[in-house]
């Protein structure tokens, strides 16, 4: 008389086999995994420690000559806004001079998008409304997690002046208008 196997104790114990390959397989010693490589800006960042703000700046606008002199800014700002910006900027920073790419809000999202998918270095500088900026937020925070693994987050502005920059750039009623808007574009009817 044969005995049958049920089909379910049968799967059963492909599926318990599979789990023990898997875990003898997991075990099994590989190829040492290389370490992370040296951030390219920590150097900058430890030459930047402990310099006055004046300092750095100086530092930084040296520096920025030395690697060519331009600063590549992306903008949803007004034509009557950037057309006395640029020279302002130019002359408090001589030798830098400002490439300008002025478009709508979206259109500025998809060509950065869309760099950063082809692999170009894209802007210095990014200046646009603050649902599109929450949204790079948010792309730049899964950077950041991925840079934390390569030796963690470099500063140069101290807590303070952090909070100060976030306050005066993205005050609460700021967000909260930008919010409002994005729900009233969703809102049915």
């Amino acid at each position: 008389m044969h005995s049958r196997i049920p089909r379910r104790t049968a799967l059963l114990c492909t599926v318990a086999a599979a789990v023990f390959a898997l875990a003898g397989a997991a075990t099994s010693v590989s190829a040492p995994v290389a370490a992370p490589p040296a951030s390219p800006i920590k150097a900058l960042s430890d030459s930047l420690k402990g310099l006055s703000l004046p300092a750095r700046e100086a530092k930084l606008l040296d520096l920025a000559k030395k690697e060519g002199g331009t600063l590549e800014l992306y903008t949803s700002l007004s034509s009557l806004i950037t057309r006395n910006l640029l020279p302002a900027f130019e002359k408090a920073y001589p030798g830098i001079k400002v490439n300008l790419y002025r478009a709508s809000s979206e259109t500025l999202t998809q060509r950065i998008l869309s760099e950063v998918s082809a692999g170009v270095a894209g802007p210095d500088v990014i200046e646009t409304n603050g649902t599109e900026m929450s949204f790079f937020q948010n792309k730049t925070c899964r950077t950041g997690i991925r840079a934390l693994a390569a030796g963690g987050p470099q500063t140069w502005s101290s807590d303070e002046e952090a909070l100060a920059k976030r306050d005066h750039c993205y005050p609460p009623q700021l967000l909260r208008q930008a919010w409002d808007s994005v729900a009233r574009r969703l809102a049915p009817g």
